[in-house]
């Protein structure tokens, strides 16, 4: 009789916490001479990029760059124009303590 032994990981993820960042923006988005000149901003997004995330004892390094795309009227034509802009980050956020209770998951 043969005995066949496997070995199965098994990946489990929890959320330990809820913590939100704030990033402020202040800047000068540069239009480039190509596109049309701006007549009025209609919309503007910023969209986070993570490319770095570094957990430490009770905090949390998050390292990126934040797309930021503004729509805009063009002064000749009143014709909807975009630009993009990539704005780099990083910021050291604080994590409360964790208040509930560690499982140990065991493979049977």
């Amino acid at each position: 009789m043969d005995a066949k032994i496997f070995y199965d990981t098994l990946e489990c993820a929890a959320r330990l916490c809820d913590a939100r960042a704030e990033v402020p923006i202040e800047t000068e988005i540069l239009i480039p001479d190509y596109l049309p000149q701006v007549f009025k901003i209609v919309k503007c997004f910023a969209f986070p990029v993570v490319l770095h995330k570094q957990p430490a004892a009770g905090r949390l390094t998050l390292e990126g760059y934040l797309r930021c795309v503004v729509f805009y009227q063009a002064e000749q034509d009143q014709a909807l124009c975009t630009a993009e802009q990539k704005l780099p980050f990083s910021k050291v956020v604080e994590l409360p303590e964790y208040q509930g209770q560690w499982v140990n998951v065991t493979a049977a």
